[in-house]
């Protein structure tokens, strides 16, 4: 179950919980909060991977031959019968369950606002497969792992709310979003074939939805420097270095549906090739070797944030 659950995404979730654990302890913030909160919000995201896969299958297998058609990596384990959806229901049931007792814990140790921030992601974890069918996949992510998680975080270890709390969150979001808008950038095909409608499908033209991908790394830079300006924080201005990082996976994105995607005149791009050969040499590779460096462009950007927070404090 924490193969299926996408455990390649957790680190994601820890460094986005790192960036404003770190900032609330700095603010006096009472560090065994922050650390039952991250509880809870992982298990809220392993929960959310699986329900969307519970809800991608149910519409899915009214069609078998749109089944069938999906990718060979999308739903494989349900495809195999190594598992039934009813099952699958259960683990959901369970993971929230538990992150359920991490958020009643929080309740009474940190206030009631605790209640509706956990009501709020509850609502998102259940409904983001259908809200990614309808194209507001992004917005709920940016919800979920912008304000939501950072004001929450900050709430139940400082036990108030912070505007210069909700522009950091603000700057670290994107790239989060931009790992979930890549990949539903390479599942475009099968997202047009199975009548789900994520932002990319609506959008229309796949070479007009990348570009919304260059669009949403712009806005994080932005917000980064913004929060420079109006705080005087200078060191802040340290994530912009992965700037090149955040080309690279653009160009990347640009080349996945091209037949002789894997030939290219761009130095960085082939040395990418190059360093992940064996990858690339499994039927999945060109799709994991994207999604891989967008979340590993959030990693980055997120230890640099981090790393400037240190030398700040």
């Amino acid at each position: 179950w924490f193969n299926n659950s996408r455990p390649y995404t957790i680190p994601i979730t820890l460094l986005c919980w790192l960036v404003i654990y770190l900032y609330s302890i700095k603010q006096g913030g009472n560090s065994l909060y922050g650390i039952i909160a991250y509880t809870g919000i992982a298990l809220v995201h392993l929960a959310t991977n699986l329900a969307d896969d519970y809800f991608d299958y149910r519409r899915l297998c009214k069609n078998s031959k749109e089944l069938m058609s999906t990718k060979e990596c999308k739903l494989k384990y349900i495809k195999e019968g190594k598992t039934t959806d009813k099952e699958l229901l259960y683990v959901i049931i369970l993971l929230l369950s538990i992150a359920a007792i991490c958020a009643g814990i929080l309740f009474f140790t940190s206030g009631h606002y605790v209640g509706i921030l956990s009501v709020f992601a509850l609502i998102i974890a259940l409904s983001y497969s259908f809200l990614s069918s309808k194209g507001l996949g992004d917005i709920a992510v940016i919800l979920a792992y912008g304000p939501l998680m950072f004001e929450g975080v900050y709430y139940v270890m400082c036990y108030k709310l912070s505007f210069e709390v909700f522009i950091i969150s603000m700057a670290i979001v994107p790239f989060t979003v931009g790992l979930v808008y890549m990949n539903n950038l390479m599942d475009f095909d099968t997202d047009i074939q199975s009548g789900k409608k994520s932002l990319c499908c609506r959008i229309g033209d796949i070479n007009l939805a990348a570009k919304g991908l260059l669009l949403i790394y712009i806005f994080g830079y932005s917000m980064f420097i913004l929060y420079a300006v109006i705080t005087h924080k200078y060191f802040f201005l340290l994530p912009v270095i992965t700037i090149p990082m955040a080309i690279i996976v653009y160009k990347l994105v640009q080349t996945y549906y091209r037949k002789d995607n894997k030939q290219s005149d761009d130095v960085f791009v082939n040395f990418i090739y190059n360093r992940y050969k064996k990858l690339l040499q499994t039927k999945t590779g060109d799709f994991y070797l994207r999604l891989f460096l967008a979340r590993n462009l959030m990693i980055f950007v997120s230890l640099t944030f981090i790393l400037a927070l240190i030398i700040y404090y």
